[in-house]
């Protein structure tokens, strides 16, 4: 089947019954395959997301980003979308092309992006994973994005960070641009400081 064509009734449906406002704005789909290796069939499905979730120490692992332990690993987005699309290998999946259970190929893509884009940098859990991100204030996505018409060209308005060793305990600030002067301030309960672009 062409995977546009089932997209497209799929989304459309999916509007119908289950989108709200905040759903037209806040709504990515991913396309996730399943290529068998016995008959090179593939099965494909779309996954809804509101917001995309990188890892940084698996990023950082992929690329081999922090061999040198005196040296603090630098991730970009660049990093954490080639990451994501990584190929996997499955044992024991069932093709339904053929009606046999093997080896099979996995591989995820953004196939949609909404209009607004929310992503989550996890450093992890416990022991916090120690990096620097390069978060560009402008970004195109069009090298990761499956609809190649699409013209969603992001432009950063804020950041939010944690401190504390979960996230049921500490200390939430946010950074955001203002619409109007276009300068940065950070957000830290009453105080509120401007701050540089870096």
């Amino acid at each position: 089947s062409n995977p546009y064509k089932v997209f497209e009734n799929f989304i459309n449906n999916f509007k119908k019954t289950h989108c709200s406002i905040i759903g037209e704005y806040l709504c990515g789909f991913n396309k996730s395959v399943f290529i068998c290796q016995n008959c090179k069939g593939n099965t494909f499905n779309f996954n809804l997301y509101n917001i995309l979730i990188f890892s940084l120490e698996a990023t950082s692992n992929y690329f081999n980003l922090s061999n040198n332990n005196s040296i603090t690993p630098t991730i970009n987005f660049d990093h954490c979308f080639k990451c994501m699309a990584k190929e996997e290998q499955f044992q024991d999946t069932y093709c339904q092309h053929c009606g046999k259970t093997g080896l099979s190929k996995y591989r995820e893509t953004i196939f949609y992006m909404p209009q607004y884009l929310i992503i989550i940098l996890n450093r992890g859990r416990g022991n916090v994973f120690n990096c620097n991100v390069q978060i560009p204030e402008t970004f195109d996505p069009s090298n990761y994005i499956e609809i190649k018409t699409q013209n969603n060209n992001y432009e950063l308005v804020g950041i939010v960070s944690h401190f504390g060793e979960s996230g049921m305990s500490g200390h939430f600030i946010a950074f955001c641009k203002h619409s109007i002067d276009g300068k940065w301030r950070c957000y830290n309960d009453s105080v509120v400081t401007e701050c540089q672009n870096d």
